[in-house]
């Protein structure tokens, strides 16, 4: 497995369309109860702060001020009463943005990640990982985590490889505001990318451009 170097926190002080674009294809590793897990990402959404449907529209809160903080911080938040979702703080600091892992892709660790989900007579399954609730629990992401910096040595991101797989663009899943922003993004092809109703219509990156949607909600 070629790790390549680890994401330092300066690489996430960007346009959060553009992180969630360029972390596609990295390597996330996380290291949790004496356990160290690695795992490809495969789909990511995008959430900023002239953006109705992130957390940081509200304003500052004792839930939000990771968001507000400086990047390459975990933000991680509790939703439904059972899951975890781990993000990616984007930007300046006081200009909130984060970056939703959705999907992953196992690539070490992956027997105690079959442990964590219960599937040990299913075993080895796309259905794994291949939703943002689904993944913190086979990897062992908790809000324990929350505010730790990509810095550290808990929850890390590696350069890997560039992806072969082209890049996917659809709107954002499960929100019921700013529907109409395409900042989901995911690797075409991959078996672990969510299995959602939006994929169908989903158009190639190269197609649209990062720079229509980097500009487009200002």
């Amino acid at each position: 497995m070629d790790l390549g170097e680890p994401l330092r926190s300066h690489f996430f002080n960007r346009h959060t369309v553009k992180v969630a674009c360029g972390i596609l294809g990295k390597i996330l590793s996380v290291r949790s109860n004496g356990k160290l897990y690695f795992a490809r990402i495969v789909e990511t959404e995008a959430y900023r702060s002239n953006d109705e449907a992130s957390h940081s529209s509200k304003g500052l809160t004792s839930r939000t001020q990771v968001m507000f903080g400086p990047a390459g911080h975990v933000y991680i938040y509790f939703i439904y009463g059972n899951h975890e979702m781990l993000n990616f703080v984007t930007e300046k600091e006081g200009n909130p943005g984060a970056v939703l892992i959705r999907a992953v892709e196992p690539l070490s660790g992956t027997n105690q990640m079959i442990k964590n989900r219960g599937f040990e007579e299913k075993g080895l399954s796309v259905d794994l990982s291949n939703g943002p609730g689904k993944l913190t629990m086979a990897l062992e992401i908790t809000r324990k985590m929350n505010g730790l910096s990509v810095d550290g040595e808990t929850v890390k991101i590696y350069r890997g490889c560039k992806p072969k797989e082209p890049i996917f663009v659809s709107p954002r899943v499960g929100i019921r505001e700013a529907t109409d922003r395409n900042w989901r993004f995911f690797l075409k092809g991959s078996p672990y990318v969510s299995r959602v109703p939006e994929n169908k219509n989903a158009k190639a990156l190269s197609e649209i451009g990062i720079r229509s949607l980097v500009g487009a909600y200002v």
